[in-house]
């Protein structure tokens, strides 16, 4: 029962994608791929006081990979870079099923990897970046 109700948020994440479209005036645009499947996203965000306060997406490719990341845009909005950062394959796990991430790896990880570099990548050159390893 467990594995249907997944199937069926999938599904519907993958029908009716949630923050899908690009975000205009984004301090991040971060592009993602997987080369084995052909999934494609383009991640924009934006970060305030090291709280995503806004995120969207766009792209194409399997199932897997753009209902995760619709997801995601869902989960991450309102979060701090942090809170963003402890996030891992058991969240995913949780989030979409631990069958999903098994046969399907990159596919699952690929919208979480892209805002985590997304992150990363806003980060570098900053006076005070919000991940304090960098």
């Amino acid at each position: 029962m467990l594995e249907e109700k997944i199937m069926e948020m999938v599904m519907d994440h993958y029908d009716n994608p949630r923050n899908f479209g690009k975000l205009d005036g984004s301090d991040v645009v971060q592009r993602g791929g997987n080369q084995g499947c052909g999934d494609n996203i383009t991640i924009y965000m934006n970060i305030h006081d090291c709280v995503l306060t806004d995120i969207s997406f766009d792209g194409e490719g399997c199932i897997i990979s753009q209902a995760a990341t619709s997801l995601l845009t869902e989960i991450v909005k309102g979060k701090t870079v942090d809170e963003i950062n402890k996030l891992d394959t058991d969240f995913l796990k949780g989030l979409i099923g631990k069958d999903i991430i098994i046969r399907r790896p990159q596919c699952s990880k690929l919208g979480l990897e892209t805002i985590k570099f997304g992150i990363k990548n806003f980060d570098r050159g900053r006076e005070d970046p919000c991940n304090k390893d960098i």
